[in-house]
Parts: C-alpha cells; structure tokens; sequence
C-alpha cells in the first residue's frame, strides 16, 4: 500500500504519479533486486499494489527509482532499518542521494530522531566515495546538528561530525 498525503490537509490535492519502484532483496547483489516499472500511483489518499501482493517480502522498498515522480518521499520504517545496514553497499548515486534527501526529511519532520538520523549517516561519510553525494551527506549531518540536535547531545556530536571532517581531510592527504 502505498500511502499519499496532503502538503496541507485543507487542501487534499492528491497526485497520479508514474513510478518505478525498487524491491530490495540485497543491497549487495542488485541481481536479487526487482524493479517494477511504470507503476501509477493514484491521485487517493491510498493505492493498493496488487501486482505485488505474491512478491516476496523485500528488506527495503524504493518507491520513487529513476526519480520520475514529483514527490516528499518518506521511507517506511522496515526500509529505514534494512537501510541502516545495507545503504553503505548501495552503489546507484541517484538513489541514495535520494535516499539521504529523504532521511533528512524525516528527521526534519520528526518522524525519525537526530540521533538516528545521524547514526545512520555518519558512517557512510567513511566509506561514501562520490563527491556529491558526500557533500550532501556533510550539509544534511551539519544541518542535523545545528538545527534539530537536542541541546544534551550537541558538544557529543560535534565532537563526531569534526572527527569525519578531520577523517577526511587526513584521508585526502595521504
């Protein structure tokens, strides 16, 4: 099923959106993974995908590969978890920057937390060898913590986020 909502409740303006979405089976082996293209979102509050009701259960859906549709992805809580081990081997830059971009929405929204935001995302700084998605990875982590980091934690996690930068500059260097 997958759910729409309103930028504004008084104005119910729902979208038909034509999708790919992406089913993840292995973040590591993207032969496992399925594809289902041309997907038409409806313009209702709910569409209800039937074509992959007999689909094995993913550990991750993307609903919006390819980025065909004009849309605030918010990825489901399942895929976040499945994400928060397995984004690191995702090697589709679209996506994940993507992926980033929705996580920080989350997290903006408060539908996920600073810190597990951040827990998610500060480790791929290590290993995120594309210089865009890195720099959007930096901005939304510098953002996190300025912006939505409860006041206990911000000194901890600075201290982290100058460690990636340090971590980087060092690597760079070497």
């Amino acid at each position: 099923i997958i759910k729409q909502q309103p930028c504004l409740k008084e104005h119910p303006n729902y979208q038909t959106h034509k999708v790919d979405i992406l089913l993840i089976h292995d973040f590591k082996d993207k032969s496992k993974n399925i594809i289902k293209e041309g997907i038409i979102i409806k313009n209702e509050p709910e569409t209800v995908l039937n074509d992959l009701l007999n689909e094995t259960a993913p550990k991750a859906v993307f609903v919006n590969y390819n980025d065909w549709g004009y849309m605030k992805l918010d990825i489901d809580q399942r895929s976040i978890n499945a994400m928060k081990e397995g984004l690191i081997n995702m090697d589709d830059p679209l996506t994940k920057q993507l992926t980033y971009r929705s996580l920080f929405d989350k997290m903006r929204d408060s539908k996920i937390s600073c810190l597990e935001f951040l827990e998610i995302v500060l480790p791929l700084t290590e290993v995120e060898s594309n210089e865009n998605l890195l720099s959007s990875l930096l901005r939304f982590i510098g953002g996190a913590i300025d912006n939505y980091m409860p006041l206990q934690y911000n000194k901890e996690y600075k201290k982290k986020y100058f460690d990636v930068l340090l971590n980087l500059l060092l690597k760079e260097f070497q």
